[in-house]
């Protein structure tokens, strides 16, 4: 028996026969699987995203490889988390779990149907693992080794991919700045002409130290293009800085094995430590702040140099 409805505008009609097909969606049954979805999602990423980024989120996904097999329409919050507690590390398993519910949305938003809500509490149990830092005089050290390559992120700041990929037009010696605008790809060392984040395209004050090293290095360099180039001239990848002159140089020093990011993390506590705040310090290591406007920025570059001219004082031990 036909049931005939009636309404008295267009809209009640359109808006029920949206629901009418949503119920239908989530009633019918569907063969895709989480696999499914996450391929799909990779595919997707992969047009928007770096070769080395993308990479990365394929190694998370294969941590989800017990709930491939498993069909969308009968994934449960249950079957997650129990999932998540048989990952030995929990920060890998939350990272897994970020590409599960991107790819679990996204399936979502193609079908046209509702996505399955994810378990709760899982992200506070992160604890990430404690990395070691080099003291205030083992940097001192670093610096006075006069190894540009190893103090340059010491003094600037900057993330490996930006120092890879600094070229000398980004440096301003009359200015006394640095211009942050490019990084390098870390696999095949291209330059690609966008930073990270949008934060991390800034300008940073040269402390007397920093340019006075740079200055120095300029004749001295193999290449006419980048300020960090392989010895014979030409591109110097991420593998070949780190075991070839990062960690060779540090054993050579006696020093500890500390990661490259760490000196990120020495030039903004040898920042804090000399006095100066800490969105400052934050905005010359390229984190974006809430806070952060044009006005400030300007304000910001300003408070730069004198929080260049505290981390000279605290490397140089006056």
């Amino acid at each position: 028996m036909r049931n005939q409805r009636f309404f008295e505008t267009r809209l009640e009609a359109v808006e029920l026969r949206k629901r009418l097909l949503m119920n239908e969606a989530h009633a019918r049954p569907s063969n895709v699987t989480v696999g499914d979805a996450i391929r799909t999602w990779l595919e997707t990423r992969k047009r928007t995203t770096r070769a080395n980024t993308h990479t990365t989120y394929e190694h998370r996904a294969k941590l989800l490889e017990p709930l491939r097999s498993v069909r969308v329409d009968r994934l449960t919050t249950k079957s997650i988390r129990e999932w998540h507690d048989g990952i030995d590390t929990v920060y890998s398993a939350n990272k897994a779990l970020s590409v599960l519910k991107s790819a679990l949305a996204l399936h979502a938003e193609d079908t046209g149907t509702r996505s399955i809500a994810m378990p709760t509490n899982l992200q506070k149990r992160v604890e990430r693992p404690v990395r070691n830092h080099l003291s205030i005089d083992q940097v001192r050290a670093v610096i006075a080794s006069g190894s540009i390559y190893v103090a340059f992120p010491f003094l600037a700041g900057t993330r490996i991919s930006e120092q890879l990929g600094l070229c000398w037009d980004c440096v301003d010696f009359d200015a006394g700045v640095v211009h942050i605008k490019r990084v390098q790809d870390k696999q095949t060392g291209k330059l690609i002409e966008t930073t990270k984040t949008a934060s991390g395209q800034r300008i940073i004050p040269m402390s007397e130290t920093l340019r006075r090293m740079l200055a120095e290095w300029k004749p001295a360099s193999p290449s006419l293009e980048r300020v960090f180039p392989a010895p014979q001239g030409g591109v110097l990848l991420y593998s070949g800085f780190l075991h070839r002159i990062w960690r060779p140089t540090l054993q050579r020093m006696g020093l500890p094995p500390v990661s490259i990011h760490s000196a990120r993390a020495s030039f903004i506590s040898m920042l804090q430590a000399s006095g100066i705040d800490v969105a400052t310090a934050a905005k010359l290591a390229g984190h974006k702040t809430p806070t952060v406007t044009l006005q400030y920025y300007t304000h910001s570059l300003r408070d730069g140099r004198e929080a260049l001219h505290a981390l000279d004082v605290a490397c140089l031990g006056t």
